[in-house]
Protein backbone atom coordinates (compact mmCIF):
# COMPACT_ATOMS: atom_id res chain seq x y z
CA UNK A 1 0.00 0.00 0.00
CA UNK A 2 1.20 3.45 -1.04
CA UNK A 3 1.60 5.94 1.21
CA UNK A 4 1.00 9.68 0.54
CA UNK A 5 1.54 12.21 3.32
CA UNK A 6 -0.32 14.92 3.13
CA UNK A 7 0.90 18.79 2.43
CA UNK A 8 0.88 19.52 6.51
CA UNK A 9 2.99 16.69 7.79
CA UNK A 10 5.46 17.00 5.01
CA UNK A 11 6.13 21.12 5.73
CA UNK A 12 6.73 20.41 9.07
CA UNK A 13 8.93 17.69 8.21
CA UNK A 14 11.08 19.75 5.80
CA UNK A 15 10.67 22.93 8.18
CA UNK A 16 12.55 20.72 10.57
CA UNK A 17 15.28 19.67 8.83
CA UNK A 18 16.47 22.38 6.95
CA UNK A 19 16.25 23.96 10.75
CA UNK A 20 18.50 21.19 11.66
CA UNK A 21 20.70 21.51 8.92
CA UNK A 22 21.51 24.92 8.63
CA UNK A 23 22.09 25.91 12.57
CA UNK A 24 22.48 29.48 12.11
CA UNK A 25 19.48 29.34 9.75
CA UNK A 26 16.14 31.01 11.23
CA UNK A 27 12.86 29.47 9.56
CA UNK A 28 9.93 31.85 10.08
CA UNK A 29 6.54 30.37 10.77
CA UNK A 30 4.43 30.78 7.55
CA UNK A 31 0.66 28.71 6.89
CA UNK A 32 -1.74 28.55 4.47
CA UNK A 33 -5.05 28.52 4.83
CA UNK A 34 -7.05 25.49 4.15
CA UNK A 35 -10.38 26.34 4.65
CA UNK A 36 -12.23 29.93 5.47
CA UNK A 37 -15.84 30.92 6.08
CA UNK A 38 -18.18 32.32 8.85
CA UNK A 39 -15.49 34.30 10.21
CA UNK A 40 -13.04 31.26 10.77
CA UNK A 41 -9.75 30.37 8.98
CA UNK A 42 -8.13 26.57 8.85
CA UNK A 43 -4.56 27.27 9.06
CA UNK A 44 -1.92 24.63 8.67
CA UNK A 45 1.89 24.79 9.02
CA UNK A 46 1.69 27.57 12.36
CA UNK A 47 2.94 24.87 14.54
CA UNK A 48 5.05 26.66 17.17
CA UNK A 49 1.93 29.59 16.99
CA UNK A 50 0.52 29.76 21.12
CA UNK A 51 -2.88 30.88 22.08
CA UNK A 52 -3.96 34.28 21.87
CA UNK A 53 -1.53 35.27 19.22
CA UNK A 54 -1.98 37.77 16.48
CA UNK A 55 -2.00 36.26 12.51
CA UNK A 56 -1.76 38.29 9.70
CA UNK A 57 -3.16 37.54 5.95
CA UNK A 58 -1.92 38.04 2.76
CA UNK A 59 -4.97 40.33 2.42
CA UNK A 60 -3.55 42.54 5.88
CA UNK A 61 -6.64 41.64 7.59
CA UNK A 62 -5.60 40.43 10.88
CA UNK A 63 -6.73 37.64 13.09
CA UNK A 64 -6.28 35.61 16.50
CA UNK A 65 -5.33 32.26 17.05
CA UNK A 66 -7.79 30.18 19.45
CA UNK A 67 -8.27 26.72 18.70
CA UNK A 68 -4.73 24.48 18.75
CA UNK A 69 -4.91 21.22 17.25
CA UNK A 70 -2.19 19.27 15.84
CA UNK A 71 -2.91 19.31 12.20
CA UNK A 72 -4.07 23.15 12.16
CA UNK A 73 -4.88 25.99 13.88
CA UNK A 74 -8.39 27.91 13.71
CA UNK A 75 -7.92 31.74 13.73
CA UNK A 76 -10.96 34.11 14.33
CA UNK A 77 -10.86 36.05 11.50
CA UNK A 78 -10.94 40.23 12.49
CA UNK A 79 -13.85 41.67 10.16
CA UNK A 80 -14.64 40.20 6.83
CA UNK A 81 -13.43 37.22 5.34
CA UNK A 82 -14.28 37.46 2.01
CA UNK A 83 -10.94 39.20 1.21
CA UNK A 84 -8.90 35.63 2.40
CA UNK A 85 -8.88 33.17 0.03
CA UNK A 86 -7.70 28.99 0.06
CA UNK A 87 -3.78 28.87 0.06
CA UNK A 88 -3.61 32.69 0.89
CA UNK A 89 -0.21 32.99 3.08
CA UNK A 90 -0.49 33.61 6.64
CA UNK A 91 2.57 34.88 9.11
CA UNK A 92 2.71 34.72 12.63
CA UNK A 93 3.10 37.98 14.28
CA UNK A 94 4.66 37.12 17.65
CA UNK A 95 2.38 39.05 19.41
CA UNK A 96 -0.55 38.22 21.94
CA UNK A 97 -3.74 40.48 21.47
CA UNK A 98 -2.47 43.78 22.13
CA UNK A 99 -2.94 47.52 21.52
CA UNK A 100 -1.21 50.52 22.09
CA UNK A 101 -1.52 53.09 24.77
CA UNK A 102 0.25 55.93 25.72
CA UNK A 103 -0.16 59.24 25.18
CA UNK A 104 -0.13 59.60 21.19
CA UNK A 105 -3.84 58.04 21.62
CA UNK A 106 -4.85 61.08 22.57
CA UNK A 107 -7.23 62.70 20.05
CA UNK A 108 -7.12 59.49 17.72
CA UNK A 109 -9.50 57.63 16.39
CA UNK A 110 -8.72 54.05 16.16
CA UNK A 111 -10.78 50.73 15.24
CA UNK A 112 -10.94 47.83 17.86
CA UNK A 113 -6.95 46.40 17.33
CA UNK A 114 -5.84 50.58 17.85
CA UNK A 115 -5.14 51.32 13.92
CA UNK A 116 -5.55 54.47 13.51
CA UNK A 117 -8.59 55.34 11.27
CA UNK A 118 -8.74 59.11 10.93
CA UNK A 119 -6.46 59.46 8.03
CA UNK A 120 -3.72 60.96 10.22
CA UNK A 121 -1.15 58.04 9.29
CA UNK A 122 0.14 55.55 11.63
CA UNK A 123 0.90 56.18 15.33
CA UNK A 124 4.37 57.41 16.74
CA UNK A 125 6.17 56.68 19.82
CA UNK A 126 3.98 54.59 21.63
CA UNK A 127 3.77 51.33 23.44
CA UNK A 128 1.41 48.41 23.54
CA UNK A 129 -0.51 46.47 26.53
CA UNK A 130 -1.67 43.25 26.23
CA UNK A 131 -5.41 42.64 26.41
CA UNK A 132 -5.30 40.20 28.73
CA UNK A 133 -2.68 40.28 31.70
CA UNK A 134 -2.05 37.79 34.52
CA UNK A 135 -4.20 39.14 37.43
CA UNK A 136 -2.20 40.44 40.93
CA UNK A 137 -1.34 38.15 43.55
CA UNK A 138 -4.70 37.38 46.40
CA UNK A 139 -4.93 39.99 48.74
CA UNK A 140 -6.10 39.58 52.00
CA UNK A 141 -8.63 41.55 53.51
CA UNK A 142 -11.84 41.71 56.33
CA UNK A 143 -14.65 39.67 55.12
CA UNK A 144 -17.76 42.03 54.47
CA UNK A 145 -20.24 41.75 56.99
CA UNK A 146 -22.29 44.85 55.81
CA UNK A 147 -23.43 46.15 52.49
CA UNK A 148 -21.76 49.31 51.18
CA UNK A 149 -24.67 52.40 51.56
CA UNK A 150 -23.78 53.56 48.38
CA UNK A 151 -24.66 52.13 44.69
CA UNK A 152 -26.53 48.58 43.25
CA UNK A 153 -25.29 47.41 46.76
CA UNK A 154 -27.61 49.88 49.03
CA UNK A 155 -30.51 48.86 46.31
CA UNK A 156 -29.90 45.53 46.80
CA UNK A 157 -29.79 45.67 50.42
CA UNK A 158 -32.98 48.36 50.51
CA UNK A 159 -34.69 45.75 48.32
CA UNK A 160 -36.14 43.47 51.18
CA UNK A 161 -35.99 45.60 53.89
CA UNK A 162 -37.98 48.49 52.32
CA UNK A 163 -40.41 46.04 50.51
CA UNK A 164 -40.46 43.76 54.33
CA UNK A 165 -41.02 47.22 56.39
CA UNK A 166 -43.39 49.05 53.40
CA UNK A 167 -45.96 46.49 53.49
CA UNK A 168 -45.60 45.85 57.66
CA UNK A 169 -47.11 49.52 57.53
CA UNK A 170 -49.11 49.57 54.84
CA UNK A 171 -51.16 46.63 56.26
CA UNK A 172 -51.06 47.77 59.61
CA UNK A 173 -52.61 51.06 58.04
CA UNK A 174 -55.56 49.19 56.18
CA UNK A 175 -55.92 47.36 59.04
CA UNK A 176 -56.88 49.90 61.48
CA UNK A 177 -60.12 51.11 59.03
CA UNK A 178 -61.16 47.58 58.62
CA UNK A 179 -64.60 46.41 60.30
CA UNK A 180 -65.01 42.90 59.31
CA UNK A 181 -63.46 40.59 62.06
CA UNK A 182 -61.56 37.84 60.09
CA UNK A 183 -60.08 40.95 57.59
CA UNK A 184 -58.80 42.46 60.57
CA UNK A 185 -56.93 39.53 61.56
CA UNK A 186 -55.92 38.88 57.57
CA UNK A 187 -54.30 42.34 57.61
CA UNK A 188 -52.23 41.73 60.93
CA UNK A 189 -50.73 39.02 58.64
CA UNK A 190 -49.83 40.67 56.22
CA UNK A 191 -47.96 42.72 58.43
CA UNK A 192 -46.25 40.02 60.15
CA UNK A 193 -45.07 38.93 56.49
CA UNK A 194 -43.89 42.02 56.46
CA UNK A 195 -41.71 41.21 59.67
CA UNK A 196 -39.96 38.45 58.42
CA UNK A 197 -38.87 39.68 55.48
CA UNK A 198 -37.36 43.16 56.59
CA UNK A 199 -35.42 40.46 58.87
CA UNK A 200 -34.47 38.44 56.17
CA UNK A 201 -33.24 42.21 54.73
CA UNK A 202 -30.91 42.28 57.29
CA UNK A 203 -29.19 38.54 56.54
CA UNK A 204 -31.13 36.87 59.75
CA UNK A 205 -32.93 34.13 58.44
CA UNK A 206 -32.89 32.51 61.31
CA UNK A 207 -34.94 35.16 63.22
CA UNK A 208 -37.51 34.91 60.43
CA UNK A 209 -38.32 31.59 60.70
CA UNK A 210 -38.67 31.71 64.32
CA UNK A 211 -41.08 34.63 64.25
CA UNK A 212 -43.05 32.51 61.28
CA UNK A 213 -43.19 29.50 63.65
CA UNK A 214 -44.62 31.51 66.88
CA UNK A 215 -46.91 33.82 64.05
CA UNK A 216 -48.49 30.44 63.41
CA UNK A 217 -49.52 29.67 66.86
CA UNK A 218 -51.09 33.02 67.93
CA UNK A 219 -52.53 33.74 64.60
CA UNK A 220 -54.29 30.73 63.96
CA UNK A 221 -55.56 30.89 67.42
CA UNK A 222 -56.79 34.29 66.27
CA UNK A 223 -58.64 32.87 63.33
CA UNK A 224 -60.11 30.08 65.00
CA UNK A 225 -61.35 32.41 67.82
CA UNK A 226 -62.96 34.50 65.03
CA UNK A 227 -64.58 31.62 63.51
CA UNK A 228 -66.12 30.23 66.60
CA UNK A 229 -67.86 34.01 67.19
CA UNK A 230 -68.68 34.31 63.57
CA UNK A 231 -70.62 30.64 63.48
CA UNK A 232 -71.96 31.61 66.67
CA UNK A 233 -73.42 34.99 65.95
CA UNK A 234 -75.07 33.23 62.27
CA UNK A 235 -71.99 33.94 60.32
CA UNK A 236 -72.04 37.68 60.76
CA UNK A 237 -68.66 39.42 60.53
CA UNK A 238 -69.38 43.25 61.29
CA UNK A 239 -67.92 44.24 64.72
CA UNK A 240 -70.16 47.27 64.28
CA UNK A 241 -72.96 44.86 64.79
CA UNK A 242 -71.62 42.58 67.73
CA UNK A 243 -70.54 44.12 71.18
CA UNK A 244 -71.02 42.89 74.86
CA UNK A 245 -70.28 39.65 73.78
CA UNK A 246 -68.19 39.00 76.55
CA UNK A 247 -70.63 37.79 78.91
CA UNK A 248 -72.08 35.15 76.24
CA UNK A 249 -68.67 34.17 75.09
CA UNK A 250 -66.10 34.41 78.18
CA UNK A 251 -64.07 31.55 76.46
CA UNK A 252 -63.52 32.19 73.21
CA UNK A 253 -62.78 35.88 74.91
CA UNK A 254 -60.05 34.97 76.70
CA UNK A 255 -58.39 33.26 73.74
CA UNK A 256 -58.39 36.07 71.44
CA UNK A 257 -57.30 38.37 74.28
CA UNK A 258 -53.99 35.75 74.68
CA UNK A 259 -53.75 35.68 71.11
CA UNK A 260 -53.85 39.28 70.82
CA UNK A 261 -51.41 40.12 73.57
CA UNK A 262 -49.28 37.68 71.64
CA UNK A 263 -49.69 39.74 68.32
CA UNK A 264 -48.81 42.76 69.82
CA UNK A 265 -45.57 41.93 71.61
CA UNK A 266 -47.15 42.18 74.83
CA UNK A 267 -44.41 41.04 77.27
CA UNK A 268 -43.92 37.68 77.63
CA UNK A 269 -46.11 36.39 75.20
CA UNK A 270 -44.75 34.14 72.54
CA UNK A 271 -44.82 37.19 69.94
CA UNK A 272 -42.96 39.23 71.57
CA UNK A 273 -39.89 37.09 71.95
CA UNK A 274 -39.57 37.27 67.48
CA UNK A 275 -40.97 40.57 67.30
CA UNK A 276 -38.92 42.57 70.32
CA UNK A 277 -35.66 41.13 68.77
CA UNK A 278 -36.19 41.78 65.01
CA UNK A 279 -36.87 45.65 65.97
CA UNK A 280 -33.40 45.07 68.60
CA UNK A 281 -31.42 43.52 65.04
CA UNK A 282 -32.98 46.06 62.94
CA UNK A 283 -31.54 49.04 65.17
CA UNK A 284 -28.66 47.81 66.06
CA UNK A 285 -27.31 47.41 62.51
CA UNK A 286 -26.49 51.13 62.79
CA UNK A 287 -27.19 51.78 59.42
CA UNK A 288 -29.81 53.76 57.37
CA UNK A 289 -31.69 50.66 55.79
CA UNK A 290 -31.70 49.62 59.55
CA UNK A 291 -33.49 52.52 61.20
CA UNK A 292 -35.70 52.79 58.36
CA UNK A 293 -37.05 49.24 59.36
CA UNK A 294 -36.96 49.82 62.80
CA UNK A 295 -38.69 52.94 62.70
CA UNK A 296 -41.76 51.33 60.22
CA UNK A 297 -41.53 48.79 62.46
CA UNK A 298 -42.39 50.59 66.10
CA UNK A 299 -45.14 52.81 64.37
CA UNK A 300 -46.49 48.83 63.05
CA UNK A 301 -46.70 47.82 66.62
CA UNK A 302 -48.23 51.05 67.75
CA UNK A 303 -51.53 50.06 64.72
CA UNK A 304 -51.84 47.23 65.93
CA UNK A 305 -51.95 47.58 69.15
CA UNK A 306 -54.75 49.83 67.90
CA UNK A 307 -56.83 47.51 65.78
CA UNK A 308 -56.51 44.56 68.00
CA UNK A 309 -57.71 46.18 71.15
CA UNK A 310 -60.43 47.56 69.14
CA UNK A 311 -61.72 44.73 68.21
CA UNK A 312 -62.09 43.18 71.40
CA UNK A 313 -63.24 46.53 72.40
CA UNK A 314 -66.13 46.74 69.21
CA UNK A 315 -66.97 42.72 69.91
CA UNK A 316 -66.67 41.73 73.30
CA UNK A 317 -66.50 45.05 75.52
CA UNK A 318 -68.55 47.46 73.64
CA UNK A 319 -72.32 47.99 74.11
CA UNK A 320 -74.64 45.49 72.34
CA UNK A 321 -75.31 46.34 68.84
CA UNK A 322 -76.87 43.29 67.78
CA UNK A 323 -80.53 41.68 68.11
CA UNK A 324 -81.59 39.98 71.20
CA UNK A 325 -82.94 37.04 69.60
CA UNK A 326 -79.06 36.55 68.09
CA UNK A 327 -77.12 37.12 71.53
CA UNK A 328 -80.25 34.48 73.23
CA UNK A 329 -79.17 31.94 70.18
CA UNK A 330 -75.12 32.44 70.99
CA UNK A 331 -73.03 30.15 72.32
CA UNK A 332 -69.41 29.73 73.36
CA UNK A 333 -67.12 27.14 71.99
CA UNK A 334 -68.17 24.00 72.23
CA UNK A 335 -65.51 21.35 73.34
CA UNK A 336 -64.26 20.34 69.95
CA UNK A 337 -63.48 23.67 69.01
CA UNK A 338 -62.23 24.38 72.45
CA UNK A 339 -59.12 21.85 72.64
CA UNK A 340 -57.41 23.08 69.63
CA UNK A 341 -57.92 27.21 71.14
CA UNK A 342 -56.22 25.82 74.20
CA UNK A 343 -53.58 24.19 72.16
CA UNK A 344 -53.04 26.90 70.73
CA UNK A 345 -53.34 29.29 73.71
CA UNK A 346 -50.62 27.26 74.96
CA UNK A 347 -48.59 28.13 72.18
CA UNK A 348 -49.17 31.55 71.75
CA UNK A 349 -48.13 31.63 75.44
CA UNK A 350 -44.81 29.67 76.07
CA UNK A 351 -43.78 28.46 73.06
CA UNK A 352 -41.61 31.32 72.18
CA UNK A 353 -39.81 31.18 75.38
CA UNK A 354 -39.06 28.01 75.12
CA UNK A 355 -37.34 28.12 71.70
CA UNK A 356 -35.88 31.29 72.11
CA UNK A 357 -32.47 29.73 72.66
Amino acid sequence: MEFSPRAAELTTLLESRISNFYTNFQVDEIGRVVLVGDGIARVYGLNEIQAGEMVEFASGVKGIALNLENENVGIVVFGSDTAIKEGDLVKRTGSIVDVPAGKAMLGRVVDALGVPIDGRGALSDHERRRVEVKAPGIIERKSVHEPMQNGLKAVDSLVPIGRGAMTSFLAETTGILQNDLKRVIAYSTCSQLGYMIFVCGIFNYSFSVFHLMNHAFFKALLFLSAGSVIHAMSDEQDMRKMGGLASSFPFTYAMMLMGNLSLIGFPFPTGFYSKDVILELAYTKYTISGNFAFWLGCVSVLFTSYYSFRSLFLTFLGPTNSFGRDILRCHDAPIPMAIPLILLALGSLFVGYLAKV
